[in-house]
């Protein structure tokens, strides 16, 4: 089984873990890590293996559109 890596990339950090404990549960994802702004997801990006990235639009510092 090949295991779906995400990040979600969401303002509020509480909400954010709440997502990493929903999608860990399943089998076949995992969460490389969570963040809440968009210089950190872009780092994290570059830094880990991420397939998928859940990100608010909401943003602090810019636009989810801008990021994606």
């Amino acid at each position: 089984m090949t295991l779906i890596h995400v990040l979600p990339i969401i303002e509020v950090h509480l909400i954010a873990n709440i997502f990493a404990d929903v999608l860990n549960a399943e089998p076949d994802m995992t969460v490389v890590a969570c963040c809440t702004n968009r210089e950190d997801g872009l780092k994290l990006i570059q830094e880990q293996q991420v397939d998928v990235a859940l990100v608010s639009v909401g943003l602090p510092d810019q636009s989810a559109l801008e990021l994606i």
